[in-house]
């Protein structure tokens, strides 16, 4: 980041962290900012980052993600989250003192208050103690709030680490309770060996990033939506990361009215700019009262467009999707694959599907673990199995939510 940001127009109380997840301790978390930004006639809002700081203080550290950026945004706006600032974690922002990381924030976001979790830390000298935060934002004039630590009866602490550990022992169903929302994945449809439609149980072969967290290998239930094939199907969700070239390239800002579920919800997205430090008009769809001047705003990128099929920010509703009961195998399908080294695969079979679902994205809810991969003698005994799992799925999405 070359140069001081210029964006606090608005007064704000602020929670610190990647966040991954959101899941019940964050949710904490954000109630308590929430309840002390209407308390203190401050606006809610998360400073996060574009990739895991991990990423760069020791990357062979960086841990599977548990959602995506977009997901992060979108439950953190649910929950009541008004602004959601996005920042890279880059060397110079390693290099801030934690005092100089919330000077950064009082100039440049407005921030009057920050929120802290029982165990969150920030900055390059690590402080340990509360009242080592306490003492370093006296002197700007920010206050530090501590918010109540959460723990999940009869579990403990729910952590992103945690959880974690859940999704890779199959364990979804908790995984999911600690979440406060189903366990997820997204992937594009991609071309397999077809032998599922042979058998009477077509299967999605999905395209999963390997950056994300993926269930140990088994047979599970799940809910699976068809999110669409491009940019204009319905309930796109546009990806930062290749919905503008401006993701990689300091002090970009993208401010759109992203309305999920309330009037209101802003996202504020600070990016890495441009290269060559070039600036454009604001995009249209943007609150000009809370856009900087442009000079102090070096790219600005496009805002999705609105369209009556997606919600105005371009973020989708689950619930106007198309969405199936769906067998989901995560493995190596050793009953028709032989080879030396199968590849690992995740396939879906969506229950009362019809059509052609190659270049779709699916998004994929997991409900509960039916059993792990076997290797059967015949494909009678598969197909079998395949009628047992799917009554078994079926069973599962008609019985109350695991996170209720």
């Amino acid at each position: 980041m070359s140069q001081q940001p210029s964006y606090p127009t608005a007064r704000r109380i602020a929670a610190i962290g990647t966040f991954d997840g959101v899941h019940l301790g964050h949710r904490a978390v954000v109630d308590y900012l929430v309840e002390e930004g209407t308390r203190r006639g401050l606006v809610p809002a998360v400073v996060t980052f574009s990739s895991h700081p991990l990423a760069v203080v020791r990357p062979e550290r960086v841990p599977l993600a548990l959602c995506t950026l977009e997901q992060r945004i979108l439950r953190l706006n649910e929950a009541g989250v008004h602004d959601v600032i996005v920042l890279p974690f880059d060397e110079k922002l390693r290099r801030m003192t934690a005092r100089d990381f919330i000077a950064f924030l009082h100039a440049g976001y407005g921030v009057e208050a920050i929120v802290l979790g029982f165990n969150n830390s920030f900055g390059s000298d690590r402080l340990k103690e509360f009242d080592g935060y306490v003492d370093a934002a006296s002197t700007i004039g920010v206050e530090i709030l501590q918010a109540p630590r959460y723990e999940y009866s009869g579990f403990g602490e729910a952590s992103s680490t945690a959880i974690r550990h859940l999704i890779a022992s199959g364990d979804v169903a908790m995984a999911s309770r600690l979440l406060g929302h189903a366990v997820s994945l997204s992937g594009q449809v991609i071309g397999g060996r077809r032998i599922g439609r042979t058998i009477g149980f077509p299967t999605a072969n999905l395209q999963i990033d390997p950056s994300c967290a993926i269930p140990a290998e088994g047979v599970y239930a799940c809910r699976a939506c068809v999110v669409g094939t491009d940019k204009d199907s319905a309930g796109f969700v546009p990806s930062f990361a290749t919905a503008t070239s401006a993701v990689a390239a300091p002090d970009a800002v993208i401010d759109a009215t992203a309305d999920v579920g309330a009037d209101g919800v802003k996202v504020v997205l600070v990016v890495d700019a441009t290269a060559d430090g070039s600036t454009v008009s604001a995009a249209a769809g943007v609150a000009d009262a809370d856009v900087p001047p442009v000079s102090s705003v070096p790219h600005v990128p496009p805002v999705p467009d609105e369209g009556a099929d997606s919600s105005p920010s371009g973020f989708r509703v689950l619930s106007d999707l198309p969405c199936y009961p769906a067998m989901v195998n995560i493995g190596r399908r050793p009953t028709v694959d032989s080879s030396a080294k199968p590849q690992l695969t995740v396939e879906a079979h969506l229950i009362g599907f019809e059509g052609n679902l190659y270049g779709s994205r699916l998004d994929v809810e997991f409900l509960h673990r039916l059993r792990s991969e076997q290797k059967f003698d015949s494909l009678a005994s598969l197909i079998s199995q395949l009628e047992a799992d799917k009554v078994a799925t079926l069973q599962c999405l008609s019985a109350p939510s695991i996170t209720d």
